[in-house]
């Protein structure tokens, strides 16, 4: 059986070491100099795109603020509408409760004026909620307590009496000046 035996000496294996050290620290150096510079240039573009996420994210949280501000002005304007409306609705009950509440004087002074006698004249009719009152001038003094009774008998007055006489001179007659005063009581079919 033949060897090989290799005559050549062979180098240390420390000296063989300390010459490829350097390369081998040259070598992991650049590598791990690669990564490094790898994970700078990822980390880099992750940077990068999260800045730009941030940015739309503030230009969307502008936009939601300018809509919010918008929302309250939206609200107290809705608010203020709102009592506006509330005014508007008292108004319109309080009006129309006033043709409810009035009571129709017309028949009732069409009444008297056909019940007036030729020598009475009405001076002022004053007619309240609940009383009124008659004012006038009279020639002949019979024709008025004919006139109160009469009057008395009108379903919607009450308690009609002769309140105020007085005799004044006039020119060449004398007249007499009287105050009729009544209660008024409301007409069962009209308020």
């Amino acid at each position: 059986m033949l060897e090989r035996i290799n005559l050549v000496p062979q180098q240390a294996l420390s000296r063989r070491i300390k010459r490829a050290t350097p390369f081998v620290f040259g070598v992991l150096l650049c590598l791990s100099a690669g990564f490094f510079l790898f994970f700078m240039h990822s980390f880099d573009k992750q940077i990068s795109a999260l800045d730009k996420e941030i940015r739309g994210l503030q230009v969307r949280d502008d936009a939601l603020r300018s809509q919010q501000a918008v929302v309250k002005q939206l609200t107290g304007n809705i608010d203020h509408l709102r009592g506006e409306e509330k005014q508007l609705q008292e108004m319109v009950a309080n009006l129309a409760m006033i043709p409810e509440q009035k009571q129709s004087f017309s028949a009732l002074l069409e009444t008297v004026a056909l019940m007036l006698p030729p020598t009475v004249r009405c001076e002022k009719i004053t007619l309240g909620a609940k009383n009124g009152q008659i004012s006038g001038e009279a020639t002949i003094y019979r024709d008025l307590p004919a006139f109160v009774q009469k009057l008395g008998n009108i379903p919607r007055l009450r308690n009609v009496s002769l309140s105020v006489l007085n005799q004044e001179q006039k020119k060449e007659s004398s007249v007499l000046t009287f105050n009729i005063v009544f209660e008024l009581q409301e007409e069962k079919g009209v308020r």
